[in-house]
């Protein structure tokens, strides 16, 4: 009863508008791993699309459509600072690595939804940096 209760403090406009429908009901329906896992593919499909880059996927897509040295237009701001644009490559590499693969989904802990609200609102952030 008690994550039933925690599953309510997330609310479903708390997250980024593309995560509100699928993945909102998949974590209320208490499937985590699947709701991370959706929100970070999400977040990779948007990341495809904004830097048109095809047939790549997962860090090699982030690595290439943030690259400090000319990655995506849409994506990296070449006016920024090298060490700005080297850390959203590696923002945005990392969080794909850590959380789009269910084989790292050791955070998960013993299956309560706090840690899962979390790594929600993390991929809403990221979808907020995405144009």
């Amino acid at each position: 009863m008690d994550q039933i209760m925690d599953r309510g403090v997330l609310r479903r406009e708390m997250l980024h508008p593309l995560l509100r429908t699928w993945v909102y009901g998949k974590f209320a329906a208490g499937f985590y791993e699947t709701a991370v896992r959706d929100a970070f593919l999400i977040v990779e499909d948007r990341v495809k699309t904004a830097s048109g880059i095809k047939g790549e996927a997962g860090v090699r897509l982030m690595r290439a459509a943030f690259d400090p040295n000319g990655g995506a237009q849409t994506l990296t701001d070449m006016k920024l600072p090298m060490p700005e644009r080297e850390r959203m490559a590696d923002l945005f590499a990392g969080a794909i690595a850590t959380f789009r693969d269910p084989l790292s989904y050791k955070f998960l802990g013993n299956g309560g939804p706090a840690p899962v609200i979390e790594v929600l609102k993390f991929a809403s952030q990221l979808l907020d940096y995405l144009p």
